[in-house]
């Protein structure tokens, strides 16, 4: 009953029902760079992402989010490895008449990777990883303000059950490396019969290292795309909700046996959101993390 009196609040009193899948749960959507990070370690990650919306009918708006994430990795054995990464987020959307913010613990999650390359004891000059796990609902997804219901998109949590995969190909040469990533994401369904719509992120990067002292100095540049599926309620595809963005990335990255420090952007080319009616802006992270064990 509880169920059905939320579902009616939420038909009148949403901001606007259709969230933007690429913007939804801010940027969590959207890998900007780093690459894949073994053994034991602990940091943090702080991320930004924009998008400018002009809805066919009513005000244009712009919309922030970031985030803060405590994020460990466990290098189990020499082939497998254990990730958390717990989310801090906040959005934000103003317009020329309000703004609106919301913060809070997002949607934690949780994945196992393994090294193929590593596990088949192979010395061929590239490494494969392999990833899977589960995004699990921590974050608050029913949030309400000045008695209003705010969009799927500005809330910190989905309210669902959502498993990540990964996968990512890296060939090393003496003078440069190159990798290609790819995330997809199966989002499931909250207890208000609303989905995301899946999601696809890839990237071809290549990376070398400027220096061969002890302090790595490594530079990142490649190119990346995205796709969001239809997000749907009740079942039904909300059509204006899916999209695909490309553009370049790149990046510059300080290491050390102990230490790994690196900042990210990317930067959108092409474009198709929410039917033309959003636009995705350059987005930027920074990664701070520290070598527990060897």
């Amino acid at each position: 009953m509880i169920r059905y009196i939320l579902l009616a609040l939420l038909s009148l009193s949403v901001y606007n029902t259709y969230g933007c899948n690429a913007c939804g749960c801010g940027v969590s959507a959207g890998y900007v760079g780093g690459g894949h990070q073994s053994g034991t370690y602990a940091g943090i990650a702080y991320a930004y992402r924009a998008f400018h919306t002009r809805p066919s009918s009513g005000a244009s708006s712009q919309e922030s989010f970031q985030r803060m994430d405590l994020k460990v990795g466990w290098q189990w054995n020499k082939w497998s490895q254990v990730r958390v990464n717990i989310p801090y987020m906040y959005t934000q959307q103003s317009t020329g008449e309000e703004q609106i913010m919301n913060s809070g613990l997002g949607d934690v999650s949780t994945m196992l990777f393994f090294s193929l390359t590593s596990l088949l004891n192979s010395e061929l000059p590239y490494s494969i990883y392999l990833g899977g796990g589960v995004k699990m609902p921590t974050g608050e997804y029913l949030a309400i303000q000045n008695g209003l219901w705010l969009n799927p998109n500005l809330q910190v949590g989905r309210g669902s059950w959502d498993f990540p995969l990964y996968a990512s190909l890296e060939r090393n040469w003496d003078a440069i490396n190159l990798a290609l990533d790819l995330g997809y994401t199966i989002n499931g369904e909250n207890r208000l019969n609303y989905r995301f719509g899946n999601q696809l992120q890839s990237t071809l990067r290549v990376y070398k290292n400027l220096s061969q002292n002890s302090l790595s100095k490594i530079i990142d540049v490649g190119g990346f795309v995205e796709h969001y599926g239809y997000n749907r309620e009740k079942g039904t595809e909300i059509f204006e909700t899916q999209g695909s963005l490309m553009g370049g990335q790149g990046g510059f990255s300080l290491e050390s046996e102990r230490f790994r420090l690196g900042a990210f952007a990317k930067f959108p080319i092409w474009q198709s959101l929410f039917q033309g009616q959003v636009q995705s802006k350059p987005a930027v992270q920074i990664n701070l993390s520290v070598r527990l064990l060897k």
